[in-house]
């Protein structure tokens, strides 16, 4: 008896596993450029795994939210690549995506001891919200 409830435990959890591993959620993916006038426009090239999923020019915007979109991902680790050729950025993450997580992406102007780029890659669980 012990056996057989074992056995369909295992089979259950297996379909749960199946099923969160090959359908696509949608993740919600905020980007924010947050330095101010004349280095607060950057070239911005993001790709996930290897796809491009935005290309364009990421501005200041300080009276609405951030850019925001929604891409189709997998459960499981995705390499994010951000690269820049005005801010001279080139940054690989690792992130493991569940579903109902979202990608904040932050570009905070230059750091002026060191003259770097200062960019966050965060991702949370729940819903993205300001406070």
């Amino acid at each position: 008896m012990k056996k057989k409830i074992f056995i369909t435990v295992s089979i259950c959890i297996l379909i749960i596993i199946i099923f969160l591993s090959t359908v696509k959620w949608n993740v919600d993916i905020y980007m924010e450029s947050t330095p101010p006038p004349p280095r607060d426009k950057i070239d911005l090239k993001l790709s996930i795994d290897n796809e491009i999923v935005f290309n364009d020019t990421l501005c200041r915007n300080p009276f609405s939210f951030p850019t925001h979109f929604k891409y189709p991902m997998h459960t499981g680790f995705h390499t994010i690549s951000l690269s820049s050729n005005k801010a001279n950025i080139q940054i690989e993450k690792d992130v493991f995506i569940f579903f109902y997580h979202h990608l904040a992406i932050y570009y905070l102007g230059y750091d002026t001891a060191t003259f770097e780029p200062i960019v966050h890659i965060i991702k949370g669980a729940g819903a993205f919200g300001y406070e």
